[in-house]
């Protein structure tokens, strides 16, 4: 009796069973215990790492295996794919490891490639990107609408864009050619070069373009409007390019 001090006292209606009496106690004792649990795994789980690269450019047929593999040596703790409004790959991944060092080791990868796909990294801090979260996606469900890299940075690209009338077009189709691209963004406005980045030594499309407007306002306008936008089957991301150097002449 001495060790039952202290706990709490559950009366008994009359008119319920010894079954449900014993079960109604076996409940009520456990929910605390299951309570704490939750909360416990919620906070010591892979959805609070806070070191966190986010990746650009998968080929949409990436598996986890391939990602691990970028990334060796550095040891990675959890994958995370994304897909589109429609329910495909997005070419996109979230990938956490354990602490800044490894974060710091993963991001020197940045511009290495899968395949023939350009991979670009980034520190990821914002928590839409964690499990449960709007960028998060292991096995189904889409994102949400808003683009999951726009943020502070998304002024400094417009300011960019503003200043340079320039695009620089990531993540397109190998079979994309620049009339596809001149019939995409001329009806933002007056172009004055879209060129496809060819790989030097075989000649063919990297997946990267760049496409150069007129008058810069046209360049913000489809930047604002065609970043994260499905392009022939794949998303799209638009970043603002330097001014192409002019080259002195002799």
């Amino acid at each position: 009796e001495e060790g039952q001090e202290g706990a709490p006292e559950i009366t008994r209606d009359p008119g319920t069973s010894d079954m449900e009496y014993l079960r109604s106690k076996s409940v009520k004792s456990s929910v605390p215990e299951e309570g704490n649990k939750e909360e416990g795994e919620q906070d010591s789980g892979v959805g609070t790492c806070t070191f966190t690269v986010k990746m650009l450019g998968l080929p949409f047929t990436a598996k986890e295996e391939d990602i691990r593999s970028f990334f060796h040596p550095v040891p990675v703790l959890a994958v995370r794919f994304t897909t589109d409004p429609q329910g495909r790959p997005s070419g996109r991944a979230y990938v956490d490891v354990s602490s800044e060092e490894d974060l710091r080791d993963a991001l020197g990868r940045n511009g290495d490639c899968i395949g023939r796909r350009y991979i670009e990294l980034f520190r990821d801090e914002g928590p839409v990107s964690h499990p449960g979260g709007r960028g998060a996606n292991s096995a189904s469900g889409a994102e949400g609408v808003a683009r999951p890299w726009e943020g502070s940075e998304h002024v400094d690209q417009v300011e960019g864009i503003a200043e340079s009338g320039r695009l620089f077009l990531r993540n397109l189709p190998f079979t994309t050619t620049e009339e596809d691209l001149s019939e995409a963004f001329e009806k933002f406005g007056p172009l004055t070069e879209v060129m496809i980045h060819l790989d030097k030594t075989t000649n063919k499309s990297t997946g990267l373009a760049f496409v150069t407007f007129m008058l810069p306002e046209h360049a913000v306008q489809a930047y604002e409007a065609m970043d994260g936008q499905v392009f022939q089957g794949r998303l799209l991301h638009v970043l603002p390019a330097l001014p192409r150097e002019k080259k002195g002449g002799g």
